[in-house]
This record gives C-alpha cells, structure tokens and sequence, in this order.
C-alpha cells in the first residue's frame, strides 16, 4: 500500500482518540460540543479530521481548558503509535511537556508521514 493509506490510517486513528476522550463529557454534551464543532467548519469524521483546526475551534470554546483534553488527545495517539514505531528514538524528543500538545501530535503525525 502507498504511504498515502498510512497518513489516512493515522489520521483515522488520531480522529477515534478523539472522540473517545471528548465522550469522557457524557454522550449528550460530547454531540452538543460535535454540533458546535460542525457549525465552525470542524470535520470531525476521520476522512477530514483536522487536529490542528480542532484545537483552534476547541480553544475558542473552552479557552485554555482544552489543554486538558489536547494533553489526553496527545498521551492516547502517543501510546497508540508507540504499538507501531519503527522509530520509537524520535517519540522521547517530541515528549516535552513545554511543547503544545497540538505541536507534539503534528510531530508525530510528521514522523508517521517520513515512515
């Protein structure tokens, strides 16, 4: 297979954390929070998932609480790469707590890209 069917792998992966840490709001309230999504232009099916603009989006609704949310976004997509890294070296210098999780997870999403 291409590497095309790797990033979009990745990204469906990335897209599945995703809602599985937003449902930790309750089913209700994480279909409320999806709805608000949509209407700003967030995708958040796994074919046009988009993680930087959903935490764009996310930050404008919860200000900097979305960091509670991105930080547990970022530990699952690590854990779950970490299952399938060929360069797992790379992973330690991408988990600086100093760096944004949305700049962690695009490091690693660049790294999957590379691979």
């Amino acid at each position: 297979m291409s590497g095309l069917y790797d990033v979009m792998t990745v990204v469906r992966e990335l897209a599945e954390i995703t809602s599985r840490v937003l449902s930790s709001l309750g089913e209700p309230t994480m279909q409320a929070l999806f709805w608000e999504l949509g209407s700003q232009g967030v995708a958040t099916n796994p074919e046009e998932f988009d993680i930087r603009k959903f935490d764009i989006e996310l930050r404008k609704i919860f200000g900097d609480g979305a960091n509670v949310f991105m930080e547990e976004i970022y530990r699952q997509f690590r854990e779950q790469v970490e299952l399938h890294a060929r360069h797992q070296e790379h992973l330690v210098e991408i988990d600086n707590a100093e760096i944004p999780p949305i700049d962690r997870i695009q490091r690693i999403l660049a790294l999957k890209v590379m691979t």
